[in-house]
């Protein structure tokens, strides 16, 4: 069976997600202090430590159709 791009992406993020909070913790920084020393928002640490990527909002009533807008982070 062949894996799916998708779940070969995701596998990267989480990877590079659990070492960014590794080193992080050994530095014994907070996610607010590496924010800041990083120029980020302090939401740009959390969403990489949980690979949050991306927000989808719905745009059509409950129960239609799937109708889904995608706004990226700033950076």
């Amino acid at each position: 069976m062949a894996t799916s791009p998708l779940s070969t992406v995701q596998a990267a993020r989480e990877t590079i997600a659990g070492r960014l909070r590794e080193l992080r913790l050994d530095a014994g920084l907070t996610g607010d202090e590496l924010s800041r020393r990083c120029g980020w928002h302090a939401a740009k640490t959390s969403r990489i430590e949980h690979t949050k990527l991306c927000r989808q909002t719905r745009t059509s009533a409950p129960g239609a159709k799937r109708a889904v807008s995608r706004t990226w982070p700033r950076t």
